[in-house]
Formats: C-alpha cells, structure tokens, sequence
C-alpha cells in the first residue's frame, strides 16, 4: 500500500509538472529555432563592418601615399632650386 501511495504522489507531482515542462522544452524549441536567424544577422553584422574598416583603411593609405608623393615632388622641387642656385 505504501507503495501506491508513494507512487500516486509522484504522479501528481509529475502531473503538476508536466505544463511546466511542455513549456519549457517549446521555449527551448524556439531558442534552437532561432540559433540560424540569430547567426546569419551576426554573419552579417560582422561583415558590413570589416568591409567598413576595409574601406576606411584604403582610404587612409590613399590618402597618405598621395601625401608622401605630394612631399616627394615638394622635396625633388627644393632640392632642384637650390642645385640652380649653386651652380
């Protein structure tokens, strides 16, 4: 008798937990669900800013070998006056 007692009561333990757990297991559900959607915008994310970066350092290395060439003529320029100047 102790037995089916003690079996009953875990029953309706089990009973009493059981929307919880239905519930639980379709939260998991949507969770794993969403992991792709989740990734794919991240994927995504991740690539507009490298390209952002990217393209800002190309930029950057434009404009500083135009800024050594723009030196490069100023210093060929003086130093051609001054050889002028000398002879």
């Amino acid at each position: 008798m102790q037995q089916k007692r003690a079996l009953a009561m875990l029953l309706d333990q089990l009973k009493q937990k059981l929307p919880f757990l239905k519930r639980t297991l379709l939260e998991v559900e949507d969770a794993n669900l969403s992991i792709p959607q989740h990734v794919e915008a991240v994927t995504e994310q991740i690539k507009n800013s490298t390209s952002r970066y990217i393209r800002a350092l190309r930029e950057r290395e434009e404009q500083l070998l135009g800024d050594l060439d723009a030196m490069r003529e100023y210093k060929v320029t003086v130093l051609t006056q001054q050889k002028e100047k000398v002879t």
